[in-house]
């Protein structure tokens, strides 16, 4: 038997994955202009009870080494990087996306 989640919204909807892909503590890297950091009024750290790290890309783009930059030590000091958001959209060509994702696996 499958089982589903209807969401309403697609701000429910992100919200929704953002829990789902972190603890209350961690950090959450993004580009500054993303539409879960920017039109989502904090959801991140209300729902999620995440930080995030904003990275400046060029229209929402940015590379696997800015994500590798972004990261923090490891240290108890710091919060632990649970997530990247990449936003399709913003970037306006998802195999941009998809080579981000297979930089990242490389660093």
């Amino acid at each position: 038997m499958e089982a589903g989640l209807f969401c309403s919204s697609g701000t429910q909807t992100n919200q929704v994955a953002i829990k789902l892909h972190t603890q209350s503590g961690d950090e959450v890297i993004c580009d500054a202009n993303a539409h879960i950091y920017y039109y989502e009024g904090g959801g991140i750290a209300f729902n999620a009870g995440c930080s995030t790290k904003l990275l400046n890309g060029e229209r929402g783009k940015f590379s696997a080494q800015d994500v590798v930059n972004a990261i923090r030590a490891d240290n108890v000091h710091f919060p632990r990087t649970s997530l990247v958001a990449v936003e399709i959209h913003t970037i306006g060509v998802e195999e941009e996306a998809f080579m981000i994702s297979i930089e990242l696996e490389n660093c």
